[in-house]
């Protein structure tokens, strides 16, 4: 009987063994999202001349089982001027547009990155639509705030 019962064992334990042996790892790949201005104070008045510094981030998002990354674009954006903060949510298209150098970016790879926005002499008082945005060829988010020039 103990002849049987080992044998039994045998023939349902080794090949459960052997088959979770031989199978192959799991391989992933950290995928990684990109932050911007989290150091940035919207409180602060800013003025012609100035330039604007915008830190962009990057944290662990997924993982993934494709080795290659996605290119992704970080670019700023300032906008305005508009009398007050209400006019700037209100929709009215802005008289100035300044713009950041685009960065490109692999969300494979982490990495800190700096965009910056002069502030031109000539530059109105106002309030200005600060916008920033990951474009990715799969979509986008973006994200902004209200500053003022002074």
């Amino acid at each position: 009987m103990r002849g049987l019962l080992a044998s039994v064992i045998a023939a349902v334990i080794v090949p459960a063994c052997l088959a979770g042996c031989g199978s192959t790892p799991t391989v992933s790949y950290p995928r990684y999202q990109f932050a911007c201005c989290d150091a940035f104070n919207p409180q602060q008045i800013w003025h012609p001349g100035q330039t604007l510094t915008l830190s962009w981030t990057s944290a662990s998002a997924v993982q993934t089982s494709t080795a290659q990354g996605e290119t992704v674009t970080l670019t700023a954006t300032l906008s305005g001027p508009y009398p007050d903060a209400d006019t700037l949510k209100s929709g009215v298209s802005a008289t100035r547009t300044l713009k950041a150098t685009p960065i490109t970016a692999n969300d494979s790879q982490p990495g800190t990155f700096t965009s910056s926005i002069a502030l031109p002499a000539d530059l109105p008082a106002g309030f200005y639509n600060l916008s920033t945005a990951n474009t990715y060829a799969s979509g986008e988010t973006s994200g902004a705030t209200v500053i003022q020039v002074g």
